[in-house]
């Protein structure tokens, strides 16, 4: 039975929670490059063989059906990619914003909180802190409407996702991939009956 007490959090808990989601945002996005990666390696490969079997076809050699699987292969394996990488970009941005409040709740991007001995940063953030936040001006613009009209984190995060760039530049990738994939279908078919 859930009880209805509730757990009050101290500054110790809310120190571990930020390490926690400082690893996590580590551990996320370090998923998104190596998913990244290894699918951007994978259809390239594909791509290759594919390219290089198409240059070796004769018309009408029925084998070319078979050369047809790898850019129908590319295209499926860019929109998975995609999905993929996809899946971890959104849990780097809820690390991400867990990870923001979290430094809000300790007061870390003030500076005039500095214990006695502490020096102020060499290089302050925009926000005169220590912690360099945020480097692209479309995400500063969502940030900053966030926080006018106090958007939850939920939607701050769906909002990041669909403007991050790491996962814009994914998105290109996969399309040319997939573009690629339906020249390379288009050659095959091509070179076997014509």
């Amino acid at each position: 039975m859930p009880s209805n007490k509730t757990a009050q959090l101290n500054k110790d808990d809310l120190l571990d929670l930020y390490k926690h989601f400082e690893t996590s945002i580590r551990n996320e996005l370090g998923f998104v490059f190596q998913y990244f990666n290894f699918y951007i390696g994978l259809l390239s490969a594909i791509a290759a063989g594919s390219l290089t079997g198409i240059l070796n076809l004769d018309t009408k050699d029925l084998r070319g059906l078979i050369l047809l699987s790898g850019p129908v292969a590319m295209i499926a394996l860019s929109l998975l990619g995609y999905s993929s990488i996809k899946v971890y970009y959104h849990r780097f941005t809820e690390s991400w914003i867990t990870k923001i409040n979290i430094e809000s709740m300790l007061a870390l991007q003030i500076d005039k909180n500095l214990e006695k001995g502490l020096s102020k940063p060499l290089y302050p953030s925009e926000n005169g802190g220590f912690i360099t936040q945020v480097d692209d001006p479309s995400l500063k613009e969502t940030f900053d409407l966030a926080l006018k009209e106090s958007w939850n984190a939920e939607k701050l995060s769906k909002q990041l996702v669909n403007i991050g760039y790491t996962l814009r530049h994914a998105r290109r990738t996969f399309i040319c991939f997939c573009l690629l994939g339906v020249v390379l279908a288009t050659a095959n078919i091509l070179v076997m009956f014509f």
